[in-house]
């Protein structure tokens, strides 16, 4: 399972670790496509790593005088291992 949050705390979850990802230019071209091959990615490799929910964190949209000032910002990978997550949903 992946979210865009941290999991609950109903979930009881432990966090196993944290990476950080490349997303550079491509990633804030087109945020989209990019946050969802990271996150295919990510769910691909956290049985691996004995995690059953993946935190997905990319870089937020913040820009000073039209610059994006996180534009140069890796996006980040939280590992969890969660004993009471719920079903998932389509």
């Amino acid at each position: 399972m992946a979210g865009q949050a941290e999991p609950q705390a109903s979930y009881g979850c432990e966090k196993l670790g944290q990476e950080s990802h490349h997303w550079g230019l491509a990633g804030n071209m087109n945020r989209a496509h990019a946050t969802e091959t990271l996150t295919t990615e990510a769910v691909d490799s956290a049985p691996a790593k004995g995690a059953n929910y993946v935190y997905v964190m990319v870089p937020s949209e913040a820009s000073i005088g039209g610059f994006n000032v996180n534009a140069f910002k890796d996006a980040q990978i939280a590992y969890y291992k969660c004993s009471n997550l719920p079903a998932a949903t389509s």
